[in-house]
């Protein structure tokens, strides 16, 4: 008996909710989809029809609302964002346009549980999708194209007000002026996304503030005038596995901050160095370099670990030491514009083991650092500098 009772009240509360919930439409049931937000309750669907809708949408202390858009498009009438989510939960938007503004196309803040699935952003000047102090943000395959700022940024620029554990899968970005995405924040997700002719970095943990447990897996960019991926300064144990990045300005991959992990990562036509390390105890592991205009690696810190990784046809060196106590095992230089391996003058406590260099121009492996500071143990290096 009592089982069925919990059981008759179970339905009951269902059926309660479920009752309460309905499609409204835009524009025949509310002319506006402002109106549609006013009058909705939770679990509501707001379905907005095809066309060009002239106006700025506020949802604030709201909960379990979805709009979907019928080749919808918001273009914002006043100053300020098109749209604003404060302090929400639960909240979809699917298969919206976000047009031709002079401010950001949305703007989260305070929000958890938010789906944005589907929507392209374009025509924006300001962020193309702005996420602060906010978590549990879900942006899947959604397009930004023509953004004058970021075209995803998670609390930039707010020190400890992050935006943390949020997922941003199989987006596209081009033509962003500044990055495509910019992440202060922990344990977020980016995955598959492609950005191209980015103006700055192409995915960057903001260089200003801590971040850490992001990961960035099967990303790629292509044409971007500074860095393919950066990681900032204060930014730790973080991972990039699998990324690649094409014709970027300045370098492929640089790590400013410490204890990062790239793992299968790839670099081609570098405008600079292929992977510039700035930062202590990072790890590579099976990463590739081709054709970079300046070194393949460049390790400029201490305590660093490359296992694995290939430099093929680098301008200058394939492998550049100028730190100390980094290891590098069973990695390979081929056909280097100057030296395949170099220790830089000071470089001291190095290990090299079991490393290889062939048909470099110069050098094979050019030790500039003092005889003796560092150890060299099973290479395969033909030439031998000075």
């Amino acid at each position: 008996m009592k089982r069925k009772a919990l059981a008759a009240l179970a339905a009951v509360l269902f059926a309660s909710v479920t009752a309460h919930a309905a499609d409204i439409l835009v524009p025949k049931d509310q002319e506006f989809i402002q109106d549609a937000i006013d009058v909705a309750n939770d679990g509501d669907r707001i379905i907005v029809s095809k066309g060009r809708y002239n106006e700025n949408l506020r949802m604030t202390d709201r909960n379990n609302i979805t709009i979907i858009g019928k080749k919808a498009v918001v273009t914002g009438r006043n100053s300020g964002p098109i749209a604003i989510l404060h302090n929400c939960a639960g909240i979809t938007i699917s298969k919206l346009g976000f047009a031709t503004n002079e401010d950001s196309g949305l703007v989260l803040t305070k929000c958890s549980g938010v789906t944005i699935d589907k929507c392209r952003f374009s025509g924006i000047d300001g962020d193309g999708l702005r996420a602060d102090h906010s978590s549990d943000i879900t942006v899947m395959k959604c397009r930004f194209d023509d953004i004058g700022d970021d075209g995803i940024a998670f609390s930039v620029g707010l020190d400890t007000i992050k935006t943390n554990d949020s997922l941003i899968e199989q987006c596209k970005f081009t033509n962003i002026s500044d990055d495509a995405v910019d992440i202060n924040g922990n344990d977020n997700r980016v995955y598959k996304c492609k950005a191209s002719d980015i103006f700055e970095d192409g995915f960057e943990l903001d260089e200003d503030w801590a971040s850490t447990g992001n990961t960035f897996e099967k990303c790629s960019v292509k044409n971007c005038d500074e860095n393919g991926f950066r990681i900032g300064f204060l930014s730790t144990d973080n991972l990039l596995i699998g990324c690649k990045v094409s014709v970027p300005g300045d370098n492929g991959f640089e790590v400013v901050g410490d204890d990062n992990r790239l793992e299968g990562c790839k670099v081609v036509l570098a405008d600079s160095d292929g992977y510039e390390i700035s930062g202590d105890m990072n790890t590579l592991v099976n990463c590739k370099a081709i054709r970079s205009d300046s070194d393949g690696y460049e390790i400029n810190a201490d305590n660093n670990t490359l296992t694995g990784c290939k430099a093929d046809r680098s301008d200058d060196e394939g492998f550049e030491v100028d730190g100390d106590g980094n290891d590098l095992e069973g990695n390979t230089a081929k056909r280097s514009g100057s030296s395949g391996f170099l220790l830089q003058s000071g470089a001291s406590g190095n290990t090299l083991t079991r490393n290889k260099a062939s048909k470099s121009v110069d050098f094979d492996l050019l030790v500039e650092a003092t005889p003796g500071d560092n150890t060299l143990t099973d290479n395969k290096f033909k030439t031998i500098g000075p």
